[in-house]
Parts: C-alpha cells; sequence; structure tokens
C-alpha cells in the first residue's frame, strides 16, 4: 500500500507542479502578476487585464495536465513498447479450468492441437470448440522446449469446448516519433472511453466504481509489473481525473476587480 501511496500522491504533486507552470508562464506573457502561484488570484482592475487572459490560463492549465497524462504513455511506450493482438497461439492461462489442470501456463504457445499444426487463434480455438468432453494432445512451446500435455475440454453453454485460455498479446517496440504518437493519443482515448461508460451507467448499465483505496492498490499492482505497467497505469489514471484538474484549474485564473467609479 505505501508504493501505491507515494505512486498516487508523485502524480497528483506533477500535476499541481503542470499547473502551476502553466499560469506562471501564462499570467506572465498577460502581464500578470506571478507572486502568488498556489491558487494566488491577484485582482487586477477590469481593464487592466486582456479579455483572453482568463479562457488562455485555464486552457493553458489544462493543457498542461494533459501533456502529463501524455508523458506518462509516452514513456510506457517507448520503454514497454505496444500490446498487439494479431491472433497468435501464445496464451493466458485462467484459473481453475483444464488448461491450468493439465499443466498449461501464461506464456506457453500452442504449436499442435491434436496432431494439426497450429498457427492462428481462430483456428486453434475452433479445433477445441468442436470437441467437448474429449482428452485431447497439446503441444506447447516454453522456454524453447516442446512439452507434451493432454487437456480435456470442458462443455460450455453453448455446447462448445472451452479449455480456458486467452490470446495473450505480442509486445512490439516502438520508435519514439511512434511512442510520442501514441502517448499523445491515448488519454483522449482514455477519456473517450470513460465518457461512453459514465453513459453507460444512465442507461442502466452496471459500472464497476473504484474508490480511493481500490485506486492505490491497483497503483501497487502495475508498479509490481515493471516501470512500462506502471506508468501506462498511471497516464490512464491521470487521464480519468483530467476533468477534475480542469475543474481544479479555474483556482488558477486571476480575479477580476470592476473598475471603481470615478
Amino acid at each position: 500500500m505505501l508504493l501505491g501511496q507515494i505512486l498516487f500522491a508523485a502524480m497528483i504533486a506533477t500535476n499541481l507542479a503542470a499547473l502551476a507552470a502553466a499560469r506562471y508562464f501564462i499570467a506572465g506573457a498577460f502581464g500578470i502578476p506571478v507572486n502568488l502561484i498556489f491558487f494566488g488570484r491577484p485582482a487586477m482592475r477590469v481593464e487592466a487585464i486582456s479579455r483572453w487572459a482568463r479562457p488562455a490560463i485555464f486552457l493553458g492549465c489544462s493543457a498542461a495536465t494533459y501533456l502529463v497524462a501524455a508523458s506518462l504513455f509516452f514513456a510506457a511506450f517507448l520503454i514497454g513498447g505496444e500490446e498487439r493482438w494479431e491472433g497468435g497461439t501464445t496464451i493466458t492461462v485462467l484459473e481453475g479450468r483444464p488448461a491450468q489442470a493439465a499443466g498449461m501456463r501464461t506464456g506457453d504457445r500452442v504449436v499442435e492441437v491434436a496432431g494439426s499444426k497450429m498457427e492462428r487463434w481462430e483456428s486453434m480455438s475452433a479445433l477445441i470448440a468442436a470437441h467437448p468432453g474429449e482428452a485431447m494432445p497439446i503441444v506447447v512451446e516454453r522456454g524453447g522446449q516442446a512439452l507434451h500435455l493432454t487437456v480435456t475440454p470442458a462443455r460450455g453453454d453453448d455446447g462448445k469446448g472451452k479449455i480456458g485460455i486467452a490470446p495473450l498479446p505480442d509486445r512490439v517496440e516502438l520508435s519514439v516519433g511512434q511512442s510520442l504518437l501514441r502517448g499523445v493519443k491515448s488519454p483522449a482515448m482514455v477519456i473517450a472511453n470513460f465518457v461512453k461508460a459514465f453513459l453507460a451507467i444512465f442507461r442502466g448499465s452496471e459500472a464497476e466504481v473504484v474508490g480511493p483505496v481500490g485506486i492505490v492498490r491497483e497503483t501497487e499492482r502495475a508498479a509490481q509489473n515493471g516501470a512500462a505497467h506502471t506508468l501506462q497505469f498511471l497516464g490512464a489514471l491521470n487521464a480519468y481525473l483530467w476533468p477534475g484538474f480542469c475543474i481544479l484549474s479555474l483556482f488558477f485564473l486571476p480575479s477580476r476587480r470592476r473598475k471603481e467609479p470615478s
């Protein structure tokens, strides 16, 4: 929990610093006093402040916190590459299912099922689905070695055979330019998905809401999976919180004092 709390606090502090920096430079460009940085709202006469200063500061602060999320995604893609679903036969094994009971492990690559060579997920899935309740010899590749196993697909509700595996994506290295492009796009995609989920709640769909404790736990869990997973999780979390940071940026706007009557 401590590591998760530290990472979460560091992310919040980074966004506050981004808000302060954006306000400092944009306010200075409009000639507004910048001596009060954090939540500073120096009052000025209406005629002394440009009509564009306040919206510019708001947009600048919002953009700054968006760039924090984009930077986290950029670093994650640059360090860990991108997961791509190519329809291969590398698998994730689900707990308590026939595949696990047969000795299959996450990261195994299925190379043969019932004597047939396997190169595509669709072919493997169709072959397993066609033999519910029948013991099937399966050859998997693990650490460069071929292992011969036997698994019996369970009969699903649809009558098809299932062994409890899911496709494992391949991780592809990205160039600096590719990482930058995906980093800039990713927060917007996260926000769009969040809006869709939020609207689904009003339509009566179920949605899982994670509280602060849950967020900290998920942060620590991501940290245990390496730097790339941590940065990607924090980038997504930052994108989820971005509307809140936009609202917070309103506290960084300068006040406009009315012109005193002569």
